[in-house]
């Protein structure tokens, strides 16, 4: 995934920020809701029948959010920093491949799903840590690790996202 990624200073620790980002997602699933925006696959045949495996691919993602973040220590050393942020998600169409066991025999058949249609995930909380580590004085190297969550969990179509990225921060 790429992202961009703006902060406004307000005070020496405190700061508004703002990214945006896309990307492509490839990722296997046991369970129907841990697919980013929950499908409704067909029905299956009986009651003998479950999902054993999805394998979800060229599941383009594209996100922006606004938060606020608060860095410790001065400017010039490794500075840690905690922040907050809302947002939401956009979800092009794609498709996922999927296995259906027959429990009495143990068959598999495999199937292809294709979804057609674009799906916006509204209300994403986001909560991130890290540290920036200066390079120089106009660039600095930032780790960090994420947690997104749905504010509202009306539907089964956002699971938790987390994960850590890097990147370099241009000052100026």
């Amino acid at each position: 995934t790429c992202q961009l990624r703006g902060e406004v200073g307000l005070t020496r620790h405190w700061s508004v920020t703002g990214a945006w980002g896309k990307g492509q997602l490839h990722y296997k699933a046991h369970d129907l809701a841990a697919i980013l925006g929950a499908p409704a696959l067909p029905i299956l045949p009986s009651s003998d029948h479950h999902f054993a495996g999805m394998d979800v691919t060229g599941q383009r993602i594209r996100q922006f959010e606004v938060g606020v973040r608060y860095t410790f220590l001065q400017s010039g050393q490794p500075r840690p920093f905690l922040g907050l942020g809302c947002g939401q998600q956009m979800l092009a169409p794609f498709k996922v491949e999927y296995e259906i066991q027959h429990e009495p025999t143990g068959t598999l058949q495999k199937e292809l799903f294709e979804v057609t249609t674009q799906t916006r995930l509204r209300n994403v909380i986001g909560l991130n840590t890290g540290l920036t580590l200066p390079l120089s004085t106009r660039f600095d190297l930032a780790l960090e690790g994420y947690y997104q969550r749905a504010w509202k969990e009306s539907s089964k179509s956002a699971p938790d996202l987390a994960g850590i990225r890097a990147g370099v921060h241009w000052l100026f």
